[in-house]
């Protein structure tokens, strides 16, 4: 169920997003249904937390993080523009701070 979705999904934004934006967000969403294991009108919140803590975990840095969750959110968003949820489990999950580097 998961993959026709995420299909339709990307159908229906592919004139908004360049190629390169849509293979990350493939990637992106693709790696948290692995790690989360649940259909996508199952997933909480807690879930999708749970994964941005593993990343960092992992040592993935914050700007790698919010370019997953952006897409995870894109996602989640069209599928309530497509009524296919009550909720959206994103609207409370906010963004790893990014750590302004200067320029060299």
């Amino acid at each position: 169920m998961n993959n026709e979705i995420q299909q339709s999904f990307f159908n229906d934004y592919q004139a908004r997003f360049s190629s390169e934006t849509i293979r990350s967000y493939k990637i992106s969403i693709k790696q948290f249904f692995l790690h989360c294991e649940k259909n996508y009108d199952e997933v909480k919140a807690m879930e999708i937390r749970a994964w941005l803590a593993s990343m960092e975990e992992k040592g993935l840095k914050a700007k790698s993080i919010n370019l997953k969750l952006t897409a995870l959110k894109s996602f989640y968003r069209y599928c309530m523009e497509e009524n296919l949820l009550k909720k959206n489990p994103t609207l409370t999950v906010h963004s790893p701070k990014i750590n302004d580097s200067l320029p060299y």
